[in-house]
């Protein structure tokens, strides 16, 4: 069913799902949507959507910041995954 949903709140729900496989590729999100950024769109549809474009993403990096923007033009929404890294600091003895 249809129902208007706040884009940023799906978006935070997905990536702290995945936060644990994240960690483990000592990797981080940054959600980057607007508040105001509403659909009208089966909500569990696009959180399945999402969540396979981020694990992929989170999947085949390490050591990076995986930064989520989105903008809707159109009625076309268009989502951004952008990553950079790495991020890990070098390991330095004492």
């Amino acid at each position: 069913m249809k129902n208007q949903i706040q884009l940023k709140s799906v978006i935070s729900h997905v990536t702290a799902a995945l936060l644990p496989v994240a960690v483990l590729k000592h990797s981080f999100f940054i959600n980057d949507v607007s508040p105001d950024l509403q659909l009208t769109s089966n909500e569990k549809e696009v959180a399945a959507a999402i969540k396979k474009l981020l694990l992929d993403e989170v999947l085949q990096t390490n050591d990076a910041c995986i930064r989520i923007s989105a903008s809707l033009t159109n009625k076309q929404l268009q989502l951004t995954v952008h990553k950079k890294g790495p991020f890990a600091l070098p390991f330095a003895e004492l």
